[in-house]
């Protein structure tokens, strides 16, 4: 079904994420931060990444931006509890293709993963 990348550095949202993905049959990948983020995606470029904007060291934003500038096609979505206009409207003019406010719904998270990962499947094709 694809794979998402968690960029978060919460060790209780980071499971909370995974699992709900993993229960749904979607392969999931964990990063503490951008960094490890980073890393990760050099290694297996995953079909989507979920980027906490609040991150130690290198913030989400800084991170999209490195992200789309070398993979212009992942699929992102930005995730945070600090949610604001201008950041919002900074991440989509970064590229990211769509913004979730924590504490979120599960379902709309699921509608919203679901998406990008079918936009993901389209880009292949």
């Amino acid at each position: 079904m694809g794979s998402v990348l968690i960029v978060e550095d919460n060790k209780d949202m980071q499971f909370l994420l995974s699992h709900i993905l993993n229960g749904i049959g979607i392969s999931t990948i964990i990063a503490g931060n951008a960094y490890a983020a980073m890393q990760e995606i050099e290694k297996s470029i995953p079909d989507l990444v979920l980027l906490d904007i609040r991150l130690p060291g290198m913030d989400g934003l800084e991170a999209l931006k490195r992200i789309k500038q070398k993979y212009k096609d992942i699929q992102t979505i930005m995730i945070t509890a600090y949610s604001s206009i201008a950041n919002r409207a900074e991440a989509l003019e970064l590229g990211a293709n769509d913004y979730i406010t924590k504490p979120f719904d599960n379902d709309e998270l699921i509608f919203k993963i679901r998406e990008g990962l079918n936009r993901s499947r389209e880009n292949e094709i």
